[in-house]
């Protein structure tokens, strides 16, 4: 722990850290095509992030920071990951990491837009969208737990997410 910090510092680090996280974390997961390797990623640069906290510059895009952090953590841990065959080349990794770092800030908006969108969808909608997604859940098995067809479900969540999509487009144009 980094214990140069005064209170005021410590509080403002966990602020930005956990209103970015989420955008770090995918920052990282377009890097590594694997989840578990994109969380062990995400803990040592949030580590780095904080005891490295006293040298960014207030006032300065965290995200940016931390996503460059996170670059440099990924490229440090493809290193370290010799003996496994590597996904994406150094090349695309250098892509993916530009066009993440311009694309960054329209994320962020898409995200909020579509947490909007979402809480204005009625209630049954929600919790198709929740049943969909949760890991372990088939369309089969949600059709069979509201007595529907495989089709039905289908067509709902089509139906849901052209709304979603409509209403981002339009909250974020």
């Amino acid at each position: 722990m980094n214990e140069t910090f005064e209170p005021q510092q410590t509080r403002e680090f966990v602020q930005q850290l956990t209103k970015y996280s989420r955008r770090i974390f995918s920052y990282i997961l377009t890097l590594v095509p694997n989840h578990c390797d994109a969380e062990e990623i995400f803990q040592e640069t949030s580590a780095t992030l904080w005891e490295k906290y006293a040298e960014f510059d207030s006032g300065t895009n965290f995200a940016a920071w931390a996503c460059r952090v996170a670059y440099f953590k990924t490229l440090n841990f493809r290193s370290r990951q010799k003996h496994r065959p590597l996904t994406f080349s150094d090349t695309f990794i250098e892509q993916v990491d530009a066009e993440m770092l311009t694309a960054g800030d329209s994320l962020d908006d898409a995200y909020r837009a579509l947490a909007d969108c979402y809480a204005k969808l009625n209630c049954k909608d929600q919790q198709l969208v929740e049943q969909r997604y949760r890991p372990g859940i088939s369309t089969a098995d949600i059709a069979r737990a509201m007595g529907r067809s495989k089709l039905w479900v289908y067509r709902a969540l089509a139906r849901i997410h052209r709304q979603l999509f409509d209403c981002v487009t339009r909250a974020i144009s």
